[in-house]
């Protein structure tokens, strides 16, 4: 996306890739790239100053990024907790599960995180048989905030969420259930077993 939205001279490259990876560290990995690494282990190239010049400069200004905007579970967290404060909680594990199918899927990239929340709402009030309730929901925040500022629902991308939700319930349930031999459980039928010394190590049935 970078290299389509800005040119990068050739002496650069190495450096702006660099940047790349340290900015996608700190978004997924547990334990991202410190900036004490980079001078650690890329000190002949790049430095930390010029790393940090490059991610605000191509990554914020040149990208666009939003870097203080909402994410979808954020997005749900004030909608619920601003209008409908005494059911926010109890919903907050089912809409855990819907946006972590929503993650799953590449097809809901389409989405904005706000778009990807109100589909994740939607599908959740329909799941529990409360749609009247988001309705309520969704007339209390556009008054709150104005139309024009209200999120547009998304009705396909609702569609493909359930779609996706019932298929991984199929999977889910199409898992062969482990043998009573193998769980450690055993029948009043099952012969004695003898105990086995501490030295032996037990082999499993192929």
């Amino acid at each position: 996306r970078l290299l389509c939205e800005k040119p990068i001279p050739v002496e650069k490259l190495q450096v702006t890739a660099l940047v790349c990876i340290w900015t996608a560290s700190k978004m997924l990995e547990a334990q991202p790239l410190r900036s004490k690494d980079l001078t650690q282990f890329f000190s002949s190239f790049a430095t930390v100053k010029e790393c940090r010049e490059i991610e605000m400069d191509l990554l914020v200004r040149g990208l666009h990024w939003r870097t203080a905007s909402f994410t979808a579970a954020a997005y749900c967290r004030a909608l619920l907790f601003g209008f409908l404060p005494d059911d926010a909680a109890a919903m907050e594990d089912s809409l855990k599960n819907t946006l972590w199918a929503i993650e799953a899927d590449k097809e809901f990239l389409k989405l904005w995180p706000s778009e990807a929340a109100m589909t994740a709402l939607e599908v959740v009030f329909m799941s529990s048989g409360k749609m009247q309730q988001f309705e309520q929901l969704l007339d209390d925040a556009k008054q709150a905030i104005g139309a024009q500022h209200m999120t547009q629902r998304q009705p396909s991308a609702v569609v493909r969420l359930l779609h996706v939700l019932e298929h991984s319930k199929g999977t889910a349930a199409a898992q062969p259930t482990t043998p009573a031999a193998h769980s450690g459980s055993r029948s009043q039928n099952d012969p004695p077993q003898t105990p086995m010394p501490d030295h032996c190590t037990p082999v499993e049935d192929p």
